[in-house]
């Protein structure tokens, strides 16, 4: 449980990682894009992967809000840092790699592991380039992150490659920092030789819209739906492993233009689930495009 629990917080975190406008949209050619943000999350709750009996003889059905065994609690604490290319007014490359300080401590032990995570090598082709924003998105995860066999380990990578492929679509309103967005993709998990765990493969997506709160302070609101819905994950020795990994998340945050510089905070609400810790990530982050050549 903890491993999974754990893990399951690594990968929200990595899903909320998002860009203070519409992924949609490229880096002009010769520009580079950088962002580095801080992500805290707290919990001592999940959505139940199955039905139980808790401790105190309360029943709870299968995607419940349920307290971890044993008083357990667990803390993620992420340097996320984040970078992109403009190789062509219609092709973006870029990398991303999150460092983890992770703890899970219940009544009987604590446990804490930190160091980098899994990077993700992306890439963006814009299919319409007007007004109307349509890319086409890619991205690779190569394991680099600890993976853990001992369940008591806290792991910061399930160990396994991913390849992702999705749609992205993206409108501005007008006006700065406003904007509609709308992304959908599908993440296919490569079985993990190591652990004999096949995590199964995720559909996820994302509604964001930003909105300038007035028209000469370059600040404005965002709010964001997202979710994933991932297959059954199953284990060479175990078997078909209990619960399907899937969230609903609502998210809010505001967006500060200095300059050249784009400042962000805010918090995702994760409202429903299975298999997936509950509770609230708070984020801090900058930003910043600069040109390398013309």
């Amino acid at each position: 449980m903890r491993a999974a629990a754990t893990i399951s917080v690594a990968l929200l975190l990595l899903c909320h990682t998002r860009s203070a406008s519409a992924g949609s949209w490229t880096q002009p050619q010769g520009s580079v894009w950088f962002k580095s943000a801080f992500l805290y999350h707290l919990s001592a709750e999940q959505f139940a992967p199955t039905a139980a009996v808790l401790e105190d003889g309360t029943p709870v059905e299968r995607g419940d809000r349920r307290p971890f065994n044993d008083d357990g609690s667990m803390r993620v604490r992420v340097l996320w840092s984040e970078a992109e290319y403009g190789l062509h007014e219609r092709v973006t490359l870029g990398v991303q790699l999150p460092y983890y300080d992770l703890r899970f401590e219940d009544r009987f032990q604590r446990t804490d592991s930190w160091g980098i995570g899994d990077i993700r090598f992306t890439g963006r082709i814009a299919l319409l380039d007007g007004a109307h924003r349509l890319s086409a998105r890619g991205a690779w995860k190569l394991p680099a992150g600890k993976a853990a066999t001992d369940p008591d380990d806290v792991p910061l990578s399930e160990g396994q490659h991913d390849l992702e492929a999705g749609l992205q679509y993206g409108h501005s309103l007008g006006r700065d920092l406003s904007w509609v967005g709308i992304e959908g993709g599908y993440r296919w998990r490569r079985h993990d030789e190591e652990t004999g765990r096949d995590p199964g493969n995720e559909w996820l997506w994302n509604v964001e819209l930003g909105h300038a709160l007035s028209g000469s302070l370059p600040l404005a609101l965002r709010v964001a739906w997202s979710g994933l819905r991932g297959d059954e994950t199953r284990d060479e020795n175990l078997g078909i492993v209990p619960g399907q990994r899937r969230f609903h998340d609502l998210g809010a945050g505001l967006i500060y233009r200095w300059t050249a510089w784009i400042f962000e905070t805010g918090l995702t609400h994760t409202v429903s689930g299975e298999a997936f810790p509950a509770g609230t990530s708070w984020n801090v982050g900058i930003s910043r495009a600069f040109q390398l050549r013309g």
